[in-house]
């Protein structure tokens, strides 16, 4: 039984959070974070007929989801060496 739970446990919650690196990182307990907080409030707000969250909270979750996506992409470690190199022999340094 135990083996069992381990198995699922690896192929449907550590296996999605861990990527392709095999370690957890801050990015995924952050969208798992986000998507925990999404699927409640919805059930919150599909249980009664009342509005429980403003229209800007969703806005806001969303915004959060895309900003966690697109901040991958921005800050890539080939980028943010590009612009720091050192200058090379005979190469000016600006504003000096």
């Amino acid at each position: 039984m135990l083996k069992w739970l381990n198995r699922i446990y690896d192929t449907y919650v550590f296996t999605p959070l861990a990527g392709g690196n095999g370690k957890i990182q801050m990015e995924e307990y952050a969208r798992t974070a986000l998507l925990v907080q999404t699927l409640y409030s919805a059930y919150l707000e599909g249980k009664g007929p009342e509005q429980l969250y403003p229209d800007i909270y969703w806005i806001m979750i969303l915004t959060a989801i895309c900003t966690i996506a697109g901040m991958k992409h921005i800050f890539k470690k080939d980028m943010m060496h590009t612009n720091n190199k050192p200058p090379q022999q005979g190469e000016q340094i600006h504003g000096i």
